[in-house]
């Protein structure tokens, strides 16, 4: 359990920008029940909030094709980073050579 003194406006905009929207709810409830009326709080938490259910709903089959997209793309730039490496070493090897 996170110490009260971390539950600050500070830490859950940090856990915003870092999609841990979780961490960030519990938070904002927490900063609410001193400040119940603080717009900025109510604001963020309704962000937040609709970022979870929007994870929490997408549907597992497009999670899946994005996870497989990334998996392509990250093979891709494997690829690419072989082949560069290769064509540097033939450079290198010409360069001697001549």
């Amino acid at each position: 359990m996170m110490d009260d003194m971390f539950k600050t406006f500070t830490m859950a905009k940090l856990y915003t920008s870092q999609k841990k929207y979780t961490e960030a709810t519990a938070i904002y409830k927490y900063l609410l029940k001193d400040d119940p009326h603080n717009k900025e709080y109510i604001n963020a938490l309704e962000y937040v909030e609709k970022k979870r259910f929007k994870i929490m709903t997408t549907p597992l089959s497009t999670r899946f094709n994005q996870w497989i997209d990334l998996l392509i793309h990250q093979s891709s730039i494997e690829r690419y980073k072989k082949i560069q490496s290769t064509l540097e070493q033939k450079t290198k090897k010409n360069e001697v050579n001549t």
